[in-house]
C-alpha cells in the first residue's frame, strides 16, 4: 500500500481496513518504507529519482506519482518474497544435511 499526503491518522486507518480486506497471512513483521517528497520543477533536466529517503518529482503529473508508487509497492513486495525465502531456507537446512549423512530423510 502506498500512500501520499495523508496524516498519520488516517494512514493507519486506512492500513488497518487494507489489512483486514487484504491480508492473507501473517508476516513476522510488518514491511514498512517511509519516504518523504519534494518537486523539483525548477531544475534543468530534472529527472524523478530517490534520494536519502526522499523521492524527487519533477511533476504534479498523478502518473509520475503512479509510476513511483508502482515501484515502491514491487520493492515491498520483492522484499517480502526474499524474507519468505530466507525463512523457508532456513526451516529447512536439516533435509539436505540429514540425507547427505544418513542417505535418507
Amino acid at each position: 500500500l502506498v500512500l501520499w499526503n495523508f496524516t498519520a491518522a488516517r494512514e493507519a486507518a486506512l492500513i488497518q481496513e487494507a489489512r483486514s480486506l487484504f491480508t492473507r497471512g501473517t508476516l513476522e513483521e510488518a514491511e514498512v518504507d517511509d519516504f518523504g517528497y519534494v518537486y523539483d520543477a525548477n531544475t534543468v533536466d530534472a529527472k524523478s529519482h530517490i534520494y536519502k529517503d526522499v523521492i524527487h518529482l519533477t511533476t504534479t503529473d498523478i502518473m509520475e506519482k503512479l509510476a513511483v508508487s508502482f515501484g515502491l509497492a514491487q520493492s515491498a513486495k520483492l522484499s517480502v518474497f526474499e524474507q519468505t525465502t530466507e525463512s523457508t531456507i532456513s526451516n529447512t537446512r536439516h533435509i539436505p544435511e540429514q540425507l547427505a549423512h544418513t542417505g535418507k530423510i
